[in-house]
């Protein structure tokens, strides 16, 4: 019986933790705050969750700073981690889907030079021009 008490203390605790949380961080744009200051700081764990939350908000300036940190664990691993790079070019198409010309511009740069992609390259480029990217 203890134990039924205990685990709807714990779900309920968990439950009150996520709305107050969600309603506090309105967005995404105080999980980005938050994320992106603790990653900076050093706090790579807390950072990390911030971030991750504040994308799942689509919050742009938090999926374009993932892709960053991805891509970034991309370039100066000793071996390249695919799924690094994968995971910053998926980032970077959800942010060009919500608007982001930074990111479509960034795709053009990854199609470019890492992939040879000419084509997708241009096509990125284009649509960052649209959106008035220099």
């Amino acid at each position: 019986m203890r134990f039924f008490t205990n685990f709807k203390i714990v779900v309920f605790i968990s439950l009150f933790t996520s709305i107050f949380l969600t309603k506090i961080f309105a967005n995404g744009q105080k999980f980005y705050e938050e994320g992106s200051k603790s990653y900076d700081s050093g706090d790579y764990e807390r950072g990390l969750l911030y971030l991750r939350k504040a994308a799942e908000e689509e919050n742009v300036p938090a999926i374009e700073k993932l892709a960053e940190i991805y891509l970034n664990n991309y370039m100066d691993s000793d071996f390249y981690a695919e799924n690094e790079l994968q995971d910053g070019i998926k980032l970077l198409e959800k942010a060009s889907n919500l608007g982001s010309a930074y990111a479509m511009e960034t795709l053009g740069f990854i199609y470019t030079s890492l992939f040879g992609d000419y084509e997708s390259s241009i096509f990125w480029y284009e649509k960052a021009c649209e959106r008035g990217y220099p």
